[in-house]
């Protein structure tokens, strides 16, 4: 386990104080668990999506490709998770992003929703549209 989970949960520990009797120290020990996996997973999800300097250096390349292009991009493809709400922070900002971009070079956005698999398409077409009209 890393330093940064032990120090979570220590700290977990101390919040919760002393545990009397063995039935709420065998509890709490299953909590412990469910919080060190829950903290193993996140720890794995931020190191997975760590952007490194090869990355950055590889990103900079396809930037310098893409500025030599002769013909000018027309199609972005956004790959978003599901969302209930068109207003809401990093998805509004996104649409945002996808309206001025139609509005001013006559980019195309297609949206990829994922985290959904049974999620209406008609009703995040609606959702969309009622915050950005020009993307229906």
């Amino acid at each position: 386990m890393s330093r940064l989970s032990d120090l979570v949960l220590r700290a977990a520990r101390l919040a919760r104080g002393p545990l009397w009797t063995a039935q709420e120290r065998a509890l709490g020990a299953a909590r412990e668990a469910r919080t060190a996996r829950r903290v193993r997973l996140h720890l794995d999800l931020v190191r997975r999506c760590d952007y490194t300097a090869d990355d950055l250096a590889a990103h900079r390349a396809a930037l310098a490709a893409a500025e030599r292009l002769e013909t000018p991009l027309r199609v972005v493809h956004w790959y978003v998770p599901y969302f209930e709400y068109a207003y809401y922070g990093g998805i509004h900002t996104i649409l945002r992003f996808a309206s001025g971009w139609r509005a001013r070079q006559g980019v195309k956005s297609r949206l990829v929703v994922y985290g959904a698999p049974r999620a209406d398409p008609a009703a995040l077409r609606a959702r969309v549209a009622e915050a950005f009209p020009d993307l229906a």
